[in-house]
């Protein structure tokens, strides 16, 4: 399920589902992108990467800010319940970056990207993940922390997400 529950997250984050259906969940979409910088890879698209911010790389160079990170942290399937069918708990890391000093962006990133995912606002579906399997639930379970990250020299807000899926398999 990992490539796409991370296809389905890049999806929902970048405005590339359409989500008219949600009137709250596409007004975060077009707030979203219009929070980020643009993608200079992929043409009107905001500026997120499935990956770490050392890895987001682009063809000029690091990502542009602000941009928004995200990786699967781990989480394993679970095929207790029956045969062709797995339940699987995997957690989400994802981060909002921006320029040093910065605070209000990430939280407003954040709070856009929480309307997106978290299923106890009951603001948008549940993430689509194709024919193979559906997510029943996402919620952030580590509140935003804002912090510096001396390495990069940039302000982060950093969470966490669980996301409960299911899938079929043969």
């Amino acid at each position: 399920m990992s490539v796409e529950l991370v296809t389905a997250i890049y999806r929902r984050l970048t405005g590339l589902e359409d989500l008219s259906a949600w009137p709250l969940a596409s007004a975060a979409q077009a707030s979203l992108a219009s929070a980020l910088a643009a993608d200079p890879d992929v043409t009107g698209r905001p500026a997120v990467f499935s990956s770490s911010l050392d890895e987001a790389k682009t063809a000029a160079g690091l990502a542009p800010l602000p941009c928004i990170t995200f990786r699967l942290a781990g989480g394993s399937p679970d095929r207790r319940f029956c045969d062709g069918v797995e339940v699987g708990r995997v957690l989400v890391e994802l981060e909002a970056w921006v320029e040093a000093g910065a605070i209000e962006p990430v939280h407003t990133i954040l709070e856009h990207v929480a309307t997106l995912l978290d299923r106890r606002r009951a603001a948008a579906p549940a993430l689509d993940t194709g024919a193979s399997g559906r997510v029943w639930w996402s919620e952030a379970v580590l509140l935003p922390q804002v912090v510096y990250d001396q390495a990069h020299a940039m302000t982060v807000g950093l969470t966490r997400w669980e996301i409960v899926s299911q899938r079929v398999y043969e």
